[in-house]
């Protein structure tokens, strides 16, 4: 009877090993040591979700694997991560944002070493990160620097920052249309309203472009601006008054009898 039970059992582990192929066996111990924390594994483990080895494809499992060795400063999963979140992975895009917020020192370094290979996105960041000072000592002269990098290249949201520094001064210009082209750009590609409303200001109280600024009010009006949609609606009233006001010896404050 013993033996009759041996042969069973033996019989048994045979045909489950059988059943067992050499991909599926892999993924078991994939899964055993990413687990344990070990991140070479958490790697191997995501890489087999996302091919379908060893089990089915799972993208949403391969993700959570990046994280775990993205949580463990690796750059590969640094790198996966930020490539899904271009391609709209909202899981890895919230990743990658509590990565820069959060100041996570090695993330950054990683960052500013692809800034520094050229990428915009990336010397956009380092911009972010050096003027705020998470995961990079803070400096303004170097955020800006890196901003300026990246809106050479084309990036909106590097132009609209530095459109803000110029329009409030805090980058000294005695050329002023430079902020407000940057401005433009982020008012009209990036659909944002505040840039809309800043440009209108600055033709209505700095240039005293009436035709101008309605332009420009109708365009953060669209964005959904109120207070822009009330100065396009009274434009009649006060498109020769307050600050376009055509200057008179009566209202400038000149003595007529100099002239």
């Amino acid at each position: 009877m013993k033996k009759t039970a041996l042969i069973l059992s033996i019989s048994l582990l045979f045909m489950l090993s059988a059943c067992s192929t050499p991909e599926q066996r892999a993924f078991k111990k994939a899964t055993k040591e990413a687990m344990s924390g070990k991140v070479d594994a958490q790697i191997q483990l995501a890489d087999m979700y996302l091919n379908a080895q060893g089990t089915e494809k799972n993208v949403q499992e391969a993700t959570r694997w990046y994280i775990q060795a993205a949580q463990q400063q690796d750059t590969r999963a640094f790198q996966w991560l930020r490539q899904q979140a271009l391609q709209g992975n909202a899981q890895a895009a919230t990743t990658m944002t509590q990565l820069i917020e959060r100041g996570n020192v090695h993330f950054a370094q990683w960052m500013l070493t692809l800034a520094e290979q050229g990428d915009s996105q990336a010397q956009y960041a380092a911009g972010w990160m050096y003027d705020t000072g998470k995961g990079l000592i803070k400096d303004k002269s170097k955020a800006q620097y890196w901003y300026q990098k990246a809106a050479d290249q084309g990036n909106v949201l590097a132009k609209q920052v530095l459109g803000n520094m110029y329009y409030f001064n805090k980058i000294p210009s005695d050329d002023p249309e430079t902020g407000i082209e940057y401005l433009k750009t982020a008012a009209l590609k990036n659909k944002n309203n505040d840039a809309a409303v800043k440009v209108a200001h600055y033709y209505h109280y700095d240039v005293r472009d009436g035709q101008q600024a309605l332009n420009w009010y109708r365009k953060s009006a669209e964005l959904g601006d109120q207070h822009s949609q009330q100065m396009v609606d009274t434009y009649e009233q006060w498109k020769n008054e307050g600050p376009l006001e055509i200057p008179t010896a009566e209202n400038s404050g000149a003595d007529p009898s100099t002239e």
